[in-house]
């Protein structure tokens, strides 16, 4: 460790040497803006429970008075489609060398079979938080 003659910060022996990737940018303790800016992380929840309130106020400020924070509300707010993903299947019969009534059975099963795994949070998520939301 030592103490930079510019900013009083004591820095790791890694930073007398050339600045690569994130130093120069979101992880430098040297630009005046982040300085300061040594952040203590606890759990996901403890730090969104604890701050709640704020976030809430800020986001809601943001979205009335920032273009951009408006825009990036609608992008994703447009971009949704429905209340989740729906299998609606259609096979060529004829190219398969079914029946029309094989084929309507057919796709009534895949679809039944789809809407088993897709309802299972488990089976669809690798993180097992999410379905499809309205599977069949």
């Amino acid at each position: 460790m030592y103490q930079d003659k510019k900013t009083g910060l004591f820095l790791p022996d890694s930073a007398r040497s050339q600045a690569s990737g994130y130093s120069e940018a979101g992880a430098s303790r040297i630009r005046r803006a982040l300085r300061s800016f040594i952040p203590r992380s606890t759990s996901p929840s403890e730090d969104i429970d604890q701050n709640n309130y704020t976030l809430r106020q800020r986001g809601r400020m943001l979205y009335m008075s920032s273009p951009v924070a408006t825009s990036a509300i609608n992008t994703n707010r447009t971009k949704v489609v429905g209340v989740g993903l729906t299998l609606k299947s259609s096979i060529d019969h004829e190219t398969l060398g079914l029946t029309a009534q094989q084929a309507k059975t057919w796709q009534k099963l895949t679809e039944r079979e789809f809407a088993l795994w897709a309802n299972d949070k488990a089976s669809c998520d690798a993180t097992g938080m999410n379905d499809f939301g309205r599977a069949i």
